[in-house]
């Protein structure tokens, strides 16, 4: 073959090959552009996702919400329905707390994770480290139930269960058996946590039982009830801990007199008592209330009566601290939520004979509920965070500061809670289209009782 033939057959070889490979390169990057483009925009999509699904399940529970309460204040009878669109999470009806949960797994970080706010009724939070099991938390041969998250663990008595609900004798001076503080194993072991409704000693006990609302790992809340049917009055209390908070709240519901010739059939006040010292005596312990001349006072074995009212107090909180024992310091406190008008008085007791103090403070059941503090710091910390719980009533963030890892997902959830309404329904929902029905069938106790369920 002539020697320009060859050429022009090397040449034609090396352009096809050439042109092959630049399809190759082509392609290639092609694929590269559209592989970056999905990583970069895929994650921005998945928050897009769920902030659809967190904004359809507030404007759910927003309007479910509305019903309720429409419905509650209407004759015996009164029937709505509504239609509730879910594309994604999970709506459930919980008469033992009175509310109407939606959880949601979130694994995009829309939101932080141990974020409380309050909107009316609604509760929003967010958090994968609540957890409610039962086992034997102080060693001492009985099981308690048990709340715990990554800061706190707080063992409850248990006593019997709602299937025999009046025949268990139960006493509040025993709900707490237990406060754990993780971070360093410190303890609380409280002498007495009664709870008196209207200054009637004998209704911190009865008869009743106390149960875990809801048993499980990786929750944003762990709830438990115990319900105590005393002689004057029956009631129920419902302890929730928090995904992420180093606060337990404690709350009266359900509360109303047995007997019909009663003044009243809803109690008027409730105080809550908390009786210990921390570490091994009160030597180390000094207290504080936040009165117009705040004061801390050490407490070692003095005969101390301090009560206040209301109108005497600049923040609605009673607290004690030590900061010698343990260092940066170790408190708790018991804090009034929500409107000062719901609060009676705080106080403080202490004997010479006795290692353990005692704080109480006396609230409205309807419309007030207690914060249990127990983290690291002094009362100055409690002080200084009293402006967030008075604005928000239950604080958006621990009070002290903590560093958490960021875990692969967690639950959102938004919980309608209500004082003055009774629900009942034990339904639960998911996606798709449905028919919801809010129902009030009678009238107990003064207060509206609301069925909700799916129609």
């Amino acid at each position: 073959m002539p020697y320009r033939c060859k050429r022009l057959k090397s040449l034609f070889s090396e352009k096809g090959a050439s042109e092959f490979i630049s399809g190759v390169l082509m392609i290639f990057i092609s694929f590269m552009g559209i592989a970056l483009v999905i990583a970069m925009g895929l994650p921005a999509l998945n928050r897009a996702k769920e902030a659809a699904a967190v904004n359809e399940a507030t404007q759910n529970m927003r309007e479910l919400d509305s019903v309720i309460r429409e419905v509650a204040s209407e004759g015996t009878g009164a029937l709505r329905s509504m239609i509730m669109k879910v594309s994604d999470g999970s709506y459930a009806v919980n008469g033992k707390a009175d509310t109407v949960d939606f959880a949601y797994e979130m694994k995009y970080g829309l939101m932080e994770r141990g974020t409380f706010y309050k909107e009316g009724n609604l509760y929003m939070m967010s958090g994968a480290t609540a957890k409610a099991s039962e086992y034997d938390v102080n060693g001492d041969g009985t099981t308690e139930l048990v709340l715990e998250n990554e800061i706190l663990r707080v063992g409850i008595q248990k006593i019997a269960n709602s299937s025999s609900p009046n025949t268990d004798t139960i006493d509040s001076k025993d709900s707490i058996k237990l406060l754990n503080f993780k971070e360093n194993m410190v303890n609380v072991t409280p002498s007495d946590t009664s709870l008196i409704l209207d200054g009637m000693s004998n209704t911190s006990s009865g008869n009743g039982y106390s149960e875990i609302i809801k048993k499980g790992d990786y929750m944003s809340k762990a709830e438990a009830l115990v319900h105590i049917n005393s002689t004057e009055i029956s009631y129920d209390v419902v302890y929730t801990l928090y995904s992420s908070a180093d606060f337990l709240i404690v709350k009266v519901i359900n509360a109303y007199y047995n007997s019909a010739s009663a003044s009243s059939s809803r109690p008027t006040y409730v105080k809550y008592r908390m009786s210990y010292h921390l570490n091994t005596s009160n030597a180390n312990n000094v207290y504080r209330i936040d009165t117009n001349d705040i004061a801390n006072q050490t407490v070692n074995n003095t005969n101390i009566n301090n009560l206040q009212y209301v109108s005497n107090l600049t923040h609605y909180d009673i607290c004690s601290y030590n900061n010698i024992d343990y260092a940066g310091g170790m408190l708790l406190a018991l804090i009034h939520s929500y409107k000062s008008s719901y609060l009676d008085y705080i106080n403080f007791t202490s004997t010479s004979s006795s290692a353990d103090y005692t704080l109480e403070l006396r609230n409205k059941p309807e419309g007030g509920l207690l914060l249990l503090v127990y983290t690291k710091g002094t009362c100055q910390l409690v002080h200084d965070k009293m402006q967030i719980v008075e604005t928000q009533g239950i604080p958006s963030k621990p009070l002290a500061t903590f560093s958490f890892s960021t875990p692969g997902s967690y639950y959102y959830e938004i919980s309608a809670t209500y004082d003055k309404i009774n629900i009942n329904g034990t339904d639960s929902w998911t996606t798709g289209t449905n028919v919801i029905c809010v129902e009030k069938t009678t009238v107990t106790n003064q207060k509206p009782v609301v069925y909700v369920r799916r129609c």
